[in-house]
């Protein structure tokens, strides 16, 4: 700030001009200070000033594209801000969502969960599973993170959770689940084919022995070592 910024205002006198500089230079010496919500950025040309606004633009552009839900919460459960994605996991808008408790959008078991991630005592990033309902009366299965938005002494508490979607995980989960019930009834299912084996080859007195090509261990039946000796 300079007295040349003011020159394009013939009408102002020396001393209206000092004292706009005045209060210029002050007011940047406060945001130095950081008595005001501002970032002072040095640059070859000059100092940059980033207002609280401005920084934190790019913030809530990354709450709003990122793919977890994010809910702000009073201390009652009430919501005071949500992401898009958080209204899509419920099928709903966010207009339609703000200023109504969080606890209808869950399964009623789950009522208890939420009351316990809110409660003034809890640990500081608590997190649980818990299961969504959707308008449309769909369940879907989320992880909360929850942690208390620092404020000033004496301020109402403002809680920040994200959810997590989970519907893909458990699905992978159920289908890994599958596969591996799928293998273990067909281990069994040849454990009994040799088991039948054994007792057959017995039965007519031939010995039989198997071979690891890789380990080339030899496993021999007992009516093999008779024969062999």
């Amino acid at each position: 700030v300079s007295m040349e910024d003011f020159d394009d205002d013939p009408l102002a006198s020396r001393e209206e001009l000092e004292e706009r500089l005045r209060e210029a230079e002050e007011t940047l010496d406060a945001i130095r200070r950081g008595e005001v919500d501002a970032v002072v950025v040095h640059h070859p040309e000059g100092e940059r000033v980033y207002t609280l606004e401005s920084a934190d633009r790019p913030y809530r552009v990354l709450v709003e594209h990122m793919q977890e839900g994010a809910v702000t919460l009073t201390g009652e459960g009430v919501i005071l801000y949500c992401n898009h994605r958080f209204a899509a996991l419920l099928g709903s808008t966010r207009e339609s969502m703000i200023g109504r408790s969080v606890v209808p959008y869950l399964e009623r078991a789950d009522a208890a969960v939420m009351a316990e991630m809110l409660s003034p005592g809890a640990v500081e990033g608590r997190a649980s599973e818990v299961s969504l309902r959707r308008i449309d009366g769909r369940i879907v299965p989320v992880n909360l993170s929850a942690v208390d938005l620092p404020f000033e002494p004496g301020m109402p508490r403002i809680i920040c959770v994200i959810a997590t979607d989970l519907t893909h995980a458990r699905q992978r989960s159920h289908e890994l689940s599958a596969a591996n019930a799928q293998l273990a009834g067909e281990m069994e299912e040849r454990r009994s084919a040799e088991d039948r084996l054994a007792v057959a080859l017995d039965a007519a007195g031939m010995g039989s022995w198997d071979i690891d090509l890789e380990s080339g261990t030899v496993t021999i039946s007992r009516q093999a070592e008779l024969i062999l000796g």
